[in-house]
């Protein structure tokens, strides 16, 4: 398999893992951290989402209910991930569904 880290593209055994620690406590690292965990849940669309997000934090008000801390933002992204994932099954069963309808059609 292989993975682009930090510009540079590397065969990775698929046995293996990488572990990332975060330190909140490190200003400017969000955006490092959030790449990491959008890579992690299989997104390919990386700089436009980044983007997305940094404007985000930057353009609303700083209000409670703006949690733009790592917390939630790891909550969204996991759970963004998650709903992808979900997404992928339900297109793929369906068209396993219109797979076998159709066979069963011609049979």
């Amino acid at each position: 398999m292989k993975v682009d880290l930090v510009g540079e593209r590397l065969s990775v055994n698929s046995n293996m893992a990488i572990f990332i620690t975060m330190n909140p406590g490190y200003s400017g690292h969000r955006k490092l951290i959030a790449e990491v965990m959008l890579f992690s849940q299989g997104s390919r669309l990386l700089k436009p989402l980044l983007r997305k997000l940094c404007h985000c934090s930057q353009q609303l008000s700083d209000q409670y209910h703006y949690d733009f801390g790592l917390r939630a933002l790891k909550y969204v992204l996991v759970s963004a991930g998650n709903i992808k994932r979900s997404e992928i099954q339900r297109i793929s069963k369906d068209q396993h569904d219109k797979a076998t309808e159709s066979q069963e059609r011609y049979s």
